[in-house]
């Protein structure tokens, strides 16, 4: 099922998070993004689905971490901001992740969800 990657997209020694990783198209994203050589943070509501993704990545010979979370529910996405900015975070990154106050990805250019 590997397919020939181009140096181009070569995320070996990267880390790559996807959302809705459990099934459908974050799943099909998280296996390609193994296939580049990246290891992953699988996000998702369904720890069945989830887990399934991460026994497929770890045959291609990357590292996945499992993380439920709903992304539709501000408390979850806190709770997933804190877990990638703190000390448990750094096999990820190799650093931490400056909290700035900036706006969150999914809510570009709107406010921060209360």
């Amino acid at each position: 099922m590997t397919r020939h990657v181009s140096s181009l997209f070569d995320l070996t020694g990267r880390v790559a998070l996807v959302s809705g990783a459990g099934s459908g198209m974050g799943r099909a994203m998280a296996i390609a993004l193994a296939e580049a050589g990246a290891d992953l943070m699988l996000v998702g509501r369904s720890i069945a689905g989830l887990e399934k993704t991460a026994g497929d990545i770890e045959k291609l010979g990357r590292r996945p971490v499992v993380v439920i979370c709903d992304v539709s529910k501000p408390d979850d996405i806190k709770g997933l901001a804190v877990l990638l900015a703190s000390d448990a975070s750094s096999w990820m990154t190799g650093a931490l992740i400056p909290m700035d106050g900036g706006n969150l990805a999914m809510n570009a250019g709107a406010s921060v969800p209360r």
